[in-house]
């Protein structure tokens, strides 16, 4: 997909050239959504939710793929205390949304 996408955009074949890593770099952030490896990032990165919304399944799984990698890649950054630190978070937020009208914390 690297390949496709320095082809399309500036007629580069990497395998035949031999580019220092910051010119590399440049080109690689440079890389317009109109590319294969270009439109995936613009789906992974896509925060407006009415384009969201118009999204058809594969662009849907490309941007739940990498939001589920995302978030493995944090746990998996995470120590155990951090973990176990989240979950209690989470337990609480669920006790909060719960609690029924009257009822007393405990």
């Amino acid at each position: 997909m690297i390949e496709a996408s320095f082809a399309s955009q500036y007629g580069i074949r990497l395998y035949k050239e031999d580019l220092a890593y910051p010119e590399y770099r440049r080109l690689f952030n440079g890389l317009m959504d109109t590319t294969p490896l270009g439109k995936i990032i613009s789906i992974r990165s896509e925060k407006d939710k009415d384009v969201l919304k118009r999204f058809g399944p594969n662009e849907k799984k490309i941007r739940n793929d990498w939001i589920k990698f995302k978030h493995k890649k944090q746990l998996d950054n995470m120590t155990e205390q951090e973990k176990i630190k989240q979950i209690k978070a989470f337990q609480n937020t669920m006790k909060q949304v719960f609690l029924r009208k009257g009822e007393s914390k405990k």
